[in-house]
This record gives structure tokens, sequence and C-alpha cells, in this order.
């Protein structure tokens, strides 16, 4: 994984406002992205009085240490990652949204893993036809 050479590795890029996704992450055990990050985050969630109205504030948490510190965004610029929005391309033809063709060709370009969404509607039995119909 690309994480290995570096240390640290998550999806990138899903929209314009988020520069990760964090339903992946991967990083070796002291590494400096993810301790920082973790500090932070605990502070944002220590000082609450209410649940926080924002989802990704997890990710704005890292993107605003970033900003402010030269040798985290070096490091993370530096570290590995690969486009998120193919990782989804599997999910959007489940639900319907989307044709197969562009997670087929994810797919055989060697894309590593796909998102599922638990939540998907769908039996069992149709989820494995559909998946056994692509190859996966």
């Amino acid at each position: 994984l690309l994480g290995g050479r570096t240390g640290f590795f998550v999806f990138r890029g899903p929209h314009h406002d988020r520069w990760i996704d964090n339903w992946f992450i991967a990083a070796h055990p002291g590494n400096p992205l993810i301790g920082k990050w973790s500090e932070d985050y605990s502070h944002y969630v220590t000082r609450l009085k209410k649940h926080p109205s924002t989802y990704f504030m997890m990710i704005y948490v890292l993107q605003w240490r970033l900003l402010r510190e030269k040798a985290l965004r070096l490091a993370f610029h530096a570290s590995g990652g690969l486009p998120s929005v193919p990782a989804f391309f599997l999910q959007a033809y489940l639900e319907g949204k989307a044709d197969a063709a562009p997670f087929v060709e994810a797919k055989a370009a060697g894309f590593p893993v796909s998102k599922l969404n638990w939540r998907l509607d769908m039996p069992e039995e149709e989820l494995h036809a559909r998946l056994d119909a692509l190859g996966v």
C-alpha cells in the first residue's frame, strides 16, 4: 500500500471542500500526521457543549492543522493516497445512480477497494448476484 513507504495513506479529494475521505486510513505507529490530528480532534471534542453540527468536522480539523503547520503539510503531500471518487463507483451502480462501466474500468485498472454503504436497501441474494455478474 502507498502508506507503507510514507507511513500514511488516505483516499483523497472526494469533494471541493474535503481533501481526504476518512473511511479508510492507514498509518505507521507514531505517525505525526495521525498524532497531531488525534490531538486536535480530541481537543475539539472535549470542548463541545453539544453534538457537532458539521458532519465532516474530523476532516476539517486535519485540514486546519495542515494549513497552520508547514512540516505536517509537507508530510501530508509526500504521503500515500489514491483518488477517492473511484471507490464510490460500485456503490453508485448498486444504488441505480450510474451504470457499471466506471466501476468496471476502475477495477480493470487495478483500483484496490470500493466503499459500500451498509444502508443499501437490497436483498442479500440480489447483492451477491449483481456482484457476481461484475466478477467481484
